[in-house]
């Protein structure tokens, strides 16, 4: 792969996970505000715990896309995954 094939599939790593992060917490408060009352019952609770858990999951995603970008552009690191 050249260069700038790799800085583009960084970037559009970093992109999607970018907008999985997005939804996901778009996700987590909507599911905070699906409970008029404040006090969740006991399937909201675990509502809430299951959203918390994919927001943190897609918030790992996107550090780990962001930490490969980078150190694509400062290091010169290929990640191993897109090496020819």
């Amino acid at each position: 792969m050249t260069r700038e094939e790799i800085l583009e599939v960084l970037e559009q790593e970093l992109a999607t996970a970018r907008e999985k992060s997005a939804q996901a917490s778009t996700d987590f408060y909507a599911t905070l505000n699906d409970i008029p009352s404040g006090l969740p019952h006991p399937d909201g609770t675990q509502r809430i715990r299951n959203a918390s858990i994919r927001c943190a999951q897609s918030r790992t995603k996107l550090v780990a896309a962001m930490t490969r970008l980078n150190n694509y552009i400062i290091h010169g690191t290929v990640p191993g995954d897109l090496q020819a």
